[in-house]
């Protein structure tokens, strides 16, 4: 099933569930087309297994971080990786008109972080402030940590697929990619409360 969900990713990432049949997706990971059908079902099936899997794998690593900060460097991963084909693959589904709400349940990993949350007070500035435009922020989100842990989502998520985009087009060619990552992980961390 590893080699199954590992080639599926791939494959999703690269070109969208549309743009890859199950008989590709079975060669890639050297099974028979026929397995897929028997042991998960549909292409959609194969994407709700993917999305699954790495919602669990990323659970799976928040409950092992150390607190909020560990998670949230696991969640945007380490300045100048890699990126995760993750984002891709969702953005594909859903720009491919899947319904978000159907690709996969509530997911596993964001309550991880909901419970890592520092508690904010719902009637003050979050950082014991006189006022301003960055405590509305934080009055805003100080009183529901789930909203917090999908605006880091939401931030990480897109920063992921468009992070290049943006800065360029925000005129940061100046700024050097891992100063402009390291200042997103450090907004995370303001959203996060820590």
């Amino acid at each position: 099933m590893a080699s199954l969900v590992a080639a599926a990713t791939e494959l999703f990432a690269e070109r969208g569930p549309d743009g890859v049949s199950l008989r590709e997706i079975a060669a890639h990971a050297g099974l028979n087309y026929g397995l897929i059908h028997q042991y998960v079902g549909s292409k959609d099936d194969l994407l709700r297994l993917v999305i699954a899997h790495s919602t669990s794998t990323t659970a799976a690593r928040f409950a092992q971080a150390d607190g909020v900060g560990e998670a949230l460097e696991l969640l945007q991963g380490p300045v100048g990786a890699d990126r995760a084909p993750y984002p891709r693959l969702l953005a594909w589904a859903i720009l491919q008109g899947r319904d978000a709400k159907e690709l996969a349940g509530p997911s596993p990993a964001l309550p991880k972080l909901i419970a890592m949350l520092p508690q904010r007070p719902a009637d003050g500035p979050a950082d014991g402030g006189a006022g301003g435009a960055d405590d509305d922020l934080a009055d805003d989100l100080s009183g529901d940590p789930r909203l917090r842990a999908a605006a880091i989502a939401a931030l990480t998520l897109g920063w992921s697929l468009y992070g290049t985009f943006v800065s360029h087009a925000a005129g940061l060619d100046d700024v050097a990619p891992a100063d402009a990552h390291a200042a997103v992980q450090s907004l995370a961390r303001r959203i996060a409360g820590i």
